[in-house]
This record gives C-alpha cells, sequence and structure tokens, in this order.
C-alpha cells in the first residue's frame, strides 16, 4: 500500500524494526525518529547483555519480528555500554540475534557495526548472506534484497542510515498499489461452521467486501477416486483452505475416511495453486500424522524398525510440493517437527485462551484454586508454563508402559498436592481416552475434590465415549471441554462434554497476517463461546 504526503514524499507500508545493544538508545531513538517519516509502521527495542552462569550468552527478543525488515545496531568495542563486555562475548551476543531474527521469520536482516578507529569511527553495514563468514554460519536469507557493504561517517549515523535505508526500498521499488487485496475462505464438510465463524469474525475486522467463502463437500468418482468442485474464482486471492482430517462428518453416500479427507485437502491445494490465487494458505485444525512426529516411538530395541517421520513428512508435502505460503495449525504434537521449515511460516497456535476461558467457567462455580494436571511427562513443560503464566500450581504426571504393546498405560504416578483440590487436566490430543480413564481415577484415589479436562483435539475413537460415560455415571469427573477443532455433531455428544469455539483463534492470525501485524499465537476473547 502506497501513501504520498503533502511533502510528496513516498511513505512505505512495510514493517521495520530496530533492535540495539544496550547503550545504543539515543542512536537508536533518533534513528526510528526520522524513519517514522516514510514508514507507516516501525518498532525498536534495546537488548541487555545477559548470560547464564557458565559464561554462554542468552538473547530475548520482547517484539516480533515476523516478516519485518531487521535492523541491528551493534556496538562491537563496547563504546556506549555501561557494562563491560569483552570482544567475543559482544559477538557472541550479535551471532545468536542474527539468528534468534532468522528463527523468529525477519523478512530481512542487516547488521550495523561500529569498528575500531583513532582516526574516525566508522560503520560498517555487512548484510551477512554476503558475507562469507555469517554466511557459512547461517546459510542464505529469505529475501535477495541485497546492499553493498559501505562505510558511513559516524558524526551523523542516523542521518546517513535513514538516508540509506529509503535509498534501498526506492531501488527495490517496494511500494504496493492502494487497494483491497481479497481473502477467500475455503472450507470442507467438516469445518464448514468453523469458516462460518472465522468470515464473520474477519469482515468485522477488515472489511465486508474483502473476505469471501465457500464449502467444499467431498466427492468421489465411480472407481473411488477424490473429486473437487469449486464455484469461486481464486485469481488474485489469499486463499485459506481450512481442512479436519479427523473429522466425523459424512457426505450422503461416503463414508470418509481420515485418508480421503486428508487427500482432500491436497486438491484444495493444488486448484488453488493452479488457478492463480495470490497466496495459498492452508489450516489444518489438528495436524494430519501429527502423531508419528519421530522415527519410531519405542525403545532402542525397537528403532531397528525404522519408522517413518509422518509429521515432518506431512509438513514436506506442504511446503515443497504445494508451495503453501502459511499453514496454521494449533497444538501440533510435536512442535520440534516444525523447526526445519524454513520457506514455509509454520504458526503452531497455543492453547492459553483455552485454559484461561475454562478457568473463568470454574471460577464462577467458586473453584478458585485450580491446578492443573498434564496427561503425562511430555506435557509437563507446556503445563508448567501455562501454570506460570495464569498464576496456577500444577502437579506432575508419570506413565508406566508396556513398551511392546501400543497405545498402554500400566500405572500412572501423580506428584504434588491433590486432597481436597479442584484439578483441572489439560492435554493437546487424546484419541482411545485410557491414560485419561486412569489418571482420573488416580486423582480419585488421591482425594481430589473436582476433576475437569481440558482438551485441545477431543477425537473419541473406538469406544471412548461409553467408557467416559461410565466414569461420569460414577461422579469421578464434571465435565470434558474440547475445541471444535476436531468435528463432531453437537448433538451427538453428551452431556458432560462442552465445546469450545476455536474460529476467531484462527481468523485472527489471517487478520494478523493481512494487516502486517505480529501475531497473537493466545487469542483470547472474554467471554468464549461454549456449546
Amino acid at each position: 500500500m502506497m501513501i504520498v504526503h503533502p511533502n510528496q514524499k513516498m511513505v512505505f507500508n512495510d514493517k521495520l524494526h530496530i533492535i540495539g545493544v544496550e547503550g545504543t538508545d539515543a542512536i537508536v531513538n533518533k534513528i526510528v525518529a526520522q524513519l517514522r517519516v516514510n514508514f507507516t509502521t516501525i518498532s525498536k527495542e534495546i537488548v541487555p547483555y545477559m548470560h547464564f552462569a557458565n559464561g554462554e550468552a542468552k538473547v530475548e527478543l520482547s517484539e516480533s519480528v515476523r516478516w519485518k525488515f531487521t535492523y541491528l545496531i551493534c556496538d562491537r568495542y563496547g563504546k556506549y555500554s555501561s557494562q563491560d563486555i569483552k570482544y567475543n562475548d559482544r559477538l557472541m551476543q550479535e551471532l545468536l540475534l542474527v539468528q534468534c531474527a532468522k528463527n523468529h521469520w525477519a523478512k530481512w536482516i542487516s547488521m550495523w557495526w561500529m569498528s575500531e578507529s583513532n582516526r574516525k569511527w566508522e560503520w560498517f553495514l555487512p548484510i551477512y548472506n554476503q558475507a562469507e563468514s555469517f554466511q557459512s554460519i547461517f546459510g542464505p536469507m529469505y529475501s535477495t534484497n541485497t546492499l553493498e557493504t559501505s562505510s558511513i561517517d559516524l558524526l551523523n549515523p542516523e542521518t546517513k542510515l535513514v538516508q540509506n535505508v529509503i535509498k534501498e526500498f526506492e531501488a527495490k521499488n517496494r511500494m504496493l498499489p492502494n487497494q483491497k487485496e481479497k481473502i477467500h475462505l475455503i472450507g470442507t464438510q467438516d469445518t464448514m461452521w468453523l469458516v462460518a465463524s472465522m468470515q464473520a469474525y474477519l469482515v468485522n475486522a477488515l472489511w465486508s467486501d474483502v473476505v469471501s467463502s465457500e464449502t467444499s463437500l467431498y466427492k468421489e468418482s465411480s472407481l473411488g477416486i477424490t473429486e473437487i468442485d469449486l464455484k469461486n474464482s481464486f485469481a488474485g486471492k489469499h486463499v485459506y483452505v481450512v481442512g479436519d482430517v479427523n473429522g466425523k462428518k459424512n457426505v450422503d453416500h461416503f463414508t470418509i475416511s481420515y485418508n480421503d479427507r486428508l487427500v482432500q485437502l491436497f486438491l484444495l491445494l493444488k486448484y488453488a495453486r493452479d488457478y492463480a490465487a495470490k497466496t495459498v494458505n492452508v489450516i489444518p485444525t489438528c495436524f494430519p500424522y501429527s502423531r508419528q512426529d519421530k522415527p519410531t516411538q519405542w525403545g532402542l530395541k525397537e528403532r531397528v524398525v525404522r519408522e517413518p517421520s509422518s509429521a515432518q513428512f506431512m509438513i514436506d508435502i506442504l511446503q515443497d510440493t504445494f508451495g503453501v505460503d502459511y499453514c496454521l495449525t494449533m497444538d501440533i504434537h510435536n512442535p520440534a517437527v516444525i523447526n526445519n521449515s524454513i520457506e514455509t511460516n509454520f504458526v503452531n497456535l497455543y492453547t492459553w485462551w483455552m485454559i484461561q476461558h475454562v478457568s473463568d467457567i470454574l471460577k464462577k462455580e467458586g473453584k478458585n484454586d485450580l491446578i492443573i494436571a498434564p496427561m503425562d511427562e511430555w506435557w509437563l513443560k507446556k503445563v508448567s508454563s501455562i501454570a506460570k503464566d495464569l498464576q496456577f500450581n500444577y502437579l506432575t504426571v508419570i506413565k508406566t508402559r508396556d513398551y511392546s504393546k501400543i497405545n498402554s498405560v500400566d500405572e500412572i504416578f501423580v506428584h504434588g498436592d491433590v486432597q481436597g483440590k479442584n484439578i483441572l487436566i489439560h492435554d493437546d490430543i487424546l484419541d482411545t481416552w485410557g491414560s485419561l480413564i486412569k489418571l482420573v481415577q488416580k486423582l480419585h484415589e488421591l482425594g481430589a475434590r473436582s476433576v475437569n479436562i481440558a482438551i485441545t483435539h477431543g477425537m473419541f475413537n473406538n469406544d471412548a465415549l461409553d467408557k467416559l460415560q461410565l466414569l461420569y455415571e460414577q461422579w469421578l469427573f464434571e465435565h470434558i471441554y474440547v475445541s471444535n477443532t476436531v468435528y463432531r455433531d453437537i448433538d451427538l455428544y453428551p452431556d458432560f462434554i462442552k465445546v469450545v469455539d476455536a474460529s476467531i483463534n484462527f481468523a485472527d492470525p489471517i487478520k494478523s497476517i493481512y494487516s502486517w501485524e505480529s501475531i497473537n499465537y493466545n487469542y483470547w476473547v472474554t467471554p468464549a463461546t461454549t456449546q
């Protein structure tokens, strides 16, 4: 988008983020003040030097750098720093800053160094994907934008930097026409209601003439081959395909399997790419094959089986085969599998919002002393993080298994004070619910006052609902809260299951991407809706 000021200066809509090390506050403030004249969105932060007890440097960014042009203002020789920092300590801080910006999807990175000279001070601007030493460490940058290394007089560094930034943007002609680009949502038989809620939110947050949607029902040829029938044009639109491969709704005359839904999702992405969509994005509400997130899930002896890392394979298909621009999903089973996804922006949304919602409901019932319990030791880190943010206590849960049997739990051990407490169990994905049943029984053996359950992806496969109904009738738990990331007709749920709408949590990142804003991973609306 391009705006022209009365003085005819160009104002760029690209986002800039200026990062300075401690001591460069004054210079950074001057740079930002001058750049505000030419850029509609500019942010800044000062990063202090931090280290662990063993001397390892530590870096934290408080502001998002997602899809921003990022400039690092570095005081290599500590001329401005109030701390006594050695040269190599500062060097490692700079390297970590670059890596941090890269890992968090900065659009383009340049580093400004102050050099040591008795005759005059100089600034050097090496773009790290052109500098051999940086390229060997970090590899190529996302953008192909280049700017030759140059030295700039430090007598007025902020003006020189501003001039070079403006010159760079003008040379690359990065202005966009002043128009409203279109967003088109495609839902499936399992996500049509989710898409309707997402569209309503986006229409209210953006403009009514920007957002459109349609539903693609599952079809098959006489040979059983999946077919796609779409009505709207994709040309020049930002297309978001919203699919639930775990969904429970069938279409007339078809019983749709997991892999049928997955192939349907693939074909929708292919059609969007083939028919000139400006960007192709996917929202798998529960990431496909996410449970198979490592070569094998059993012990060392069984690793000779050499099972595939299916979750990573799904990411490679979305990224390499279909060229997805953004993938928005929620509570992927093992977030580590997305670390190698450089070309595609994978956004793994969290469920802090869901715990907040459920806890608000329980507080209205007088349960103010909630304690959060993970399903097992693998989910403990997530639960402890949520508990810290929401100022709750939490339990430690450890499961013992017979690893020669799949989906089996022998014994559950709970560490923490349970007697007379209100417990909220949280997990990302539960399938047959065998582990949950044993945990609920264990908590009551230890004297829990009440037990409620909050699950992101409630699949309820096999006879899970029947087993849970028996527990409910024994008063072993009060309610199970699940999001609608996995579809099931609300009329088929028993009374003890409450469904929390996740549509806004998927829609808000779309708004942020469209508006060039930082994505909120834990979007929270008060009050949230529960069915």
